[in-house]
């Protein structure tokens, strides 16, 4: 299951409990936490880094994310997470945000190894609506683009507007566990809308009953915000017990994982990576140390500690997973699969991180006097605590430890020397582990390791794709394609639009 724009601070397990999940808190206290994993700094580079375990830059998506009506896409030469399990014997589903191309046919999601695809092709849609309103053109005197975005396979899904984007995909996954023969081994991604934005028009829906939930939050924006990530955990609740419902948990891997940070900026979105520095589109940590967990059925049981301080890299995920499904990883070819923006406990911070430099403190948190505890955020209950109970596998202790484990400490508010570092004129150098809130630059004291360091990332910007950056099409204006989003380029969509000219 993979979050879209989660922060840290957006989930209960990591301590901050303004905003209570118990299903992701009793797979997290039940399973293994990732305290040290890393995605990349935005939507597309994250996906096209968990398919191919290659960086971003390998794939030539370091730019940026795939616009509306871009003809770029994932390389087609490359072979997909989805296509290997599919060599495995898998079957293969995709539910969600592709984002990934889709200019052509060979860039949809069934061309690229999943057996079936409900979802939408770019960056976000309404929630009800299912639109995409496509507001980041760089054409001169064109309209913007708006059309529908939801698909079943590679045809436009009817009848679905009006259904709330996180239950439909819900229900989705449902119904495709339930049909599933158990005899096959079975793969699922289900990338949610959850937390993103939607349109630019109505940046945050969810239902009104479950915004009722949340009255303690007076930011109104940051209620909404915690109903959707409320609606999210239920997600995670319901595909956790039908699982077990169809006899498959036992020898399950079950991912819960977000994309990139969160959008916390308060001009622009409604989430909290704090106490971590930064928002998403930036190379702090609060837009790339995200929440991840994983937990395995009895059969396969990683034991150890719940808490893995291990380093991890988004495109770590396909070695592993395909290892854990009885590949040769050595038949995966030249891949990655390791974080290059740590060195142990150091990273660097180099380069023009735009204006989201600043600790966002998410709203009315001073004031939030609810306690840290098991009571407040399974005071509701929880299906995945319901579930694990029946299985012989839920041990409250766990839970409790965890909230004690986790929380980030940092000085607040952050000291004035924390403002010194300025990566756009000279790197900076902090010490992750004694400094997760990157408030003492170190670079003056190290310039060796800062020379090291840089000359790495010299290493890789050598060996990078070009980015596939391109200007908007306007053939791929869904004005020309009955108010939807197309795979453009194909000739049985080429039509005399005035659009277009």
């Amino acid at each position: 299951m993979y979050a879209d724009d989660l922060g840290y601070n957006d989930v209960s397990y990591n301590g901050y409990q303004q905003i209570p999940t118990p299903n992701i808190d009793a797979l997290a206290s039940h399973g293994k936490i990732l305290r040290n994993y890393y995605g990349e700094w935005l939507c597309t580079p994250s996906r096209g880094s968990l398919f191919t375990g290659k960086y971003a830059s390998r794939l030539g998506l370091q730019h940026f994310i795939i616009k509306g009506g871009e003809d770029s896409a994932l390389p087609i030469n490359e072979t997909t997470l989805a296509e290997r399990l599919k060599e495995l014997g898998y079957d293969t589903h995709m539910i969600g945000k592709w984002h990934l191309g889709y200019s052509r046919n060979e860039y949809l999601p069934t061309n690229r190894g999943f057996d079936t695809f409900f979802g939408y092709l770019n960056g976000l849609i309404g929630y009800y609506d299912h639109t995409y309103y496509a507001n980041l053109l760089d054409i001169p005197n064109q309209p913007v683009y708006f059309g529908r975005d939801l698909f079943n396979g590679s045809t436009l899904a009817e009848g679905r507007e009006g259904e709330y984007a996180t239950d439909m995909f819900t229900e989705s996954a449902e119904d495709i566990i339930m049909n599933h023969d158990t005899s096959k081994p079975f793969f699922m991604y289900m990338a949610h809308l959850a937390v993103h934005t939607g349109n630019s028009f109505k940046k945050m829906e969810a239902p009104p009953e479950v915004i009722e939930k949340f009255k303690y939050i007076k930011d109104i924006n940051r209620r909404i915000h915690a109903a959707v990530v409320s609606v999210l955990d239920d997600s995670v609740g319901i595909v956790f017990n039908t699982l077990y419902k169809k006899g498959m948990l036992d020898c399950s891997i079950v991912l819960f994982i977000s994309d990139n940070g969160g959008e916390v900026d308060p001009r622009l979105g409604f989430g909290s990576n704090y106490p971590l520095r930064g928002n998403k589109m930036t190379f702090w940590e609060g837009a790339v140390h995200l929440p991840a967990l994983i937990w395995t059925g009895p059969q396969i049981n990683l034991g150890g500690s719940r808490i893995s301080k291990q380093l991890m890299h988004v495109c770590d995920w396909l070695p592993t997973l395909y290892g854990a499904a009885g590949g040769n990883v050595e038949d995966l070819g030249p891949i990655d699969g390791t974080s290059s923006f740590r060195l142990g406990d150091m990273k660097i911070v180099s380069g023009l991180l735009g204006d989201a430099n600043y600790w966002f403190e998410p709203r009315e948190i001073d004031s939030f006097n609810r306690p840290s505890s098991y009571e407040w955020v399974f005071k509701n209950g929880s299906i995945v605590k319901d579930v694990l109970v029946e299985m012989g596998m839920w041990d409250e202790e766990n839970t409790n430890e965890i909230y004690q484990a986790l929380p980030i400490q940092c000085i607040k508010p952050p000291p004035d020397y924390a403002y010194n570092c300025q990566p756009e004129i000279k790197p900076c150098l902090f010490n992750i582990t004694a400094d997760p809130c990157e408030y003492s630059d170190l670079a003056d004291a190290y310039p060796e390791l800062v020379n090291e360091m840089m000359d790495i990332i010299d290493m890789y910007q050598d060996e990078s794709m070009p980015p596939q950056s391109k200007l908007i099409d306007p053939r791929a204006d869904p004005m020309c394609h009955n108010f939807q989003y197309v795979p453009w380029l194909e000739p049985e969509y080429y039509n005399e639009c005035s659009y277009a000219e």
